[in-house]
């Protein structure tokens, strides 16, 4: 492949741009999909950590609640992927930051962010039982998800950012309805 002329910085202050505009809910929705993707990298062929800052960033849904933020915004970028069938640099030199995935992989990763979309609403929905909602993100992001006891609500007592995986090495506390805290 070679060399790609890039400008690193240009890019670092489009997402600063982002930052300031969605808040530091973006920089942990970020960490929520790119752990969702490390602990499904076997189930396909993912878009790089670059696409889905990209991604992320552009289609950021904010919420009050992380996990309704992190629900609303991967159902954004899993239509900006369909319709467009591309994750554009935001910066020179605006290539396809997916390129290297082939139909197939694309179809596929689609798939896997559909049902991502489809189970993050039930555990999100205030009719789900926080037993219920725990045991999905526990499918969703596997061992990144934190320990967590819903029968005694304990959490080792530890505080965190409003999302159930590891970021930092703090766990977050999950109130009723299997909401994030």
């Amino acid at each position: 492949a070679g060399w790609t002329e890039s400008d690193p910085l240009a890019f670092t202050e489009w997402f600063d741009q982002k930052l300031r505009v969605n808040g530091e809910q973006l920089r942990r929705l970020l960490c929520c999909l790119k752990a969702w993707a490390d602990a499904n990298s076997a189930k396909c062929t993912m878009i790089s950590g670059l696409a889905f800052t990209i991604s992320c960033a552009e289609q950021c849904s904010g919420a009050q609640r992380d996990d309704v933020a992190l629900v609303w915004t991967v159902k954004r970028v899993a239509a900006l992927i369909k319709t467009r069938g591309s994750v554009l640099m935001p910066v020179h030199p605006n290539d396809d930051a997916i390129a290297k995935l082939n139909d197939a992989e694309r179809h596929r990763f689609l798939l896997e962010l559909e049902s991502f979309v489809k189970q993050g609403e039930i555990a999100i929905s205030p009719d789900t039982a926080k037993k219920r909602a725990a045991a999905i993100w526990k499918g969703l992001f596997g061992d990144r998800f934190p320990k967590y006891d819903v029968d005694t609500g304990d959490d080792s007592g530890r505080g965190g950012p409003r999302i159930g995986v590891y970021t930092e090495r703090k766990e977050p506390s999950i109130v009723g309805g299997g909401r994030f805290a």
